[in-house]
């Protein structure tokens, strides 16, 4: 295939600064991030999973009925309105060229589904992946629930057009996944969990986002249960949630749940005041006031890992936006203070890239969950912040996306520069994030004015 811009070297860039800090999924960057470590395979063998509640056609389950009508929450009607041809009226709206680097996105990820209706990180279809690209981390529920994502961040669901099919099977495999409690981790068998409440947390927003944009009756319940889990398993004097149920807090793992949490409640789902009453109080033990600045730290409570406890500029970008969900004004001084932080430290590709803990003058951060997160922060923020922040990432990511060849419509994790999650999360991981961030306009206009109200 013909090379296009993902896949050669980049300009040379002014570096600017950050501070050290962990993130992602898992508070290691490499091997330590993923649940089990070991090297995925191009291909694997598809497994026929038991006939799931919701019917898939992949499984011989029926269609949606013809005519079924959506019933979307208001925080969620908006989603409809991409595939509106209404010329673009508003500097919020994704230009031409952000759609068609949508589109070519979503391409790449159908042709990635696995029959069962899965996705997996380290499973390509025979596609063209070099060894070095193959990630280290096995979170299939939470693959699943991030290429769902960034489906129905374009505005696609299960009740029709194109990819109806394919967002079906891949809320029938998550459904399928729920165990009796709730929780939707399809990696039980292993004795590493690291990656359990990343995945639910990532799961269950996308069963949330899935109901508050059609009002399926079949979602509510499958919905429902998986945010009752997250609830029950809040923990009883941190105030928060780790790997592990009952397992210390981090701000990380927080931040997935409070998405899941926040849209869940929009989309007309149960959620206890008191949660959010005691996540407040954990964000309060992260947060951190220096230099005229507010930012957060990874994990308050361990005083035993000394950079846990440093503030870091991807976790406050996480930090800034549970402070917007949590009903915090984007006017308030510590939003503002923290969004100036992130505006500090912009997207760019550094020249000459060395491996170095991500925040440093000498690493300025190509780490697309700090950008999953700060982009969310600067679109709430508008004015300025916004402009600034698309003006940096968006052609970027649409100079940077592979255009042509099998791989079309990806993004390399380890070009133009490595991606700070790229020997974990791999290309898939790398290409969710990253529409989800094109999508910001769609996903996420209405929720903050929601949450405000």
């Amino acid at each position: 295939a013909t090379a296009s811009p993902s896949d050669v070297a980049p300009k040379r860039r002014t570096l600017l600064p950050a501070q050290l800090g962990a993130g992602g999924l898992g508070n290691e960057p490499a091997l330590d991030a993923g649940v089990p470590q070991r090297i995925a395979r191009r291909q694997t063998t598809t497994l026929r999973m038991s006939p799931s509640r919701f019917a898939s056609r992949s499984e011989g389950g029926q269609p949606t009925p013809p005519g079924r009508k959506r019933n979307p929450a208001p925080a969620f009607a908006a989603r409809a309105d991409r595939t509106d041809s209404s010329p673009i009226t508003s500097p919020f709206e994704p230009s031409p060229k952000t759609e068609a680097a949508i589109e070519l996105g979503l391409e790449f990820l159908a042709k990635l589904q696995q029959e069962d209706g899965r996705w997996a990180l380290g499973e390509f279809n025979n596609l063209p992946i070099r060894d070095d690209e193959l990630p280290t981390m096995q979170a299939d529920g939470a693959a699943s629930g991030m290429a769902l994502l960034a489906f129905l961040g374009g505005g696609y669901d299960h009740y029709d057009d194109k990819y109806q099919a394919v967002v079906q099977r891949g809320l029938g495999y998550l459904i399928a996944q729920q165990s009796e409690e709730g929780d939707i981790f399809p990696e039980r068998e292993v004795s590493s969990s690291k990656l359990r409440f990343y995945s639910h947390g990532i799961a269950a927003l996308a069963l949330c986002e899935a109901f508050g944009m059609t009002g399926d009756p079949e979602l509510r319940e499958p919905a429902q249960r998986a945010l009752d889990y997250i609830m029950r398993n809040q923990h009883p004097q941190l105030h928060a949630w780790r790997y592990l149920p009952g397992q210390d807090a981090d701000l990380s793992v927080a931040g997935w749940q409070m998405m899941a949490l926040r849209s869940g409640q929009l989309a007309g789902l149960r959620v206890d005041e008191q949660t959010y009453r005691r996540m407040e109080k954990f964000l309060e033990q992260c947060r951190i006031d220096q230099g005229g600045r507010t930012t957060y730290c990874y994990n308050p409570y361990r005083v035993d890992v000394a950079r846990y406890q440093r503030p870091s500029t991807v976790m406050t970008a996480v930090g800034v936006l549970m402070e917007l969900y949590l009903g915090e004004n984007r006017d308030s001084k510590r939003v503002q203070q923290g969004a100036a932080h992130l505006a500090e430290n912009l997207p760019m590709y550094p020249d000459g890239y060395t491996w170095a803990p991500i925040g440093t003058n000498n690493n300025p951060q190509r780490d697309t969950y700090y950008w999953y997160y700060a982009t969310q922060v600067m679109f709430h923020m508008g004015g300025d912040h916004w402009q600034q922040w698309h003006d940096h990432l968006y052609p970027l990511l649409i100079e940077h996306q592979t255009q042509e060849g099998q791989l079309a419509g990806s993004w390399n994790p380890r070009l133009p520069a490595p991606d700070r999650h790229g020997p974990p999360g791999g290309r898939i991981y790398v290409t969710c994030l990253n529409l989800l961030s094109l999508e910001v306009s769609y996903r996420h206009l209405p929720l903050y004015e929601m949450t405000g109200k």
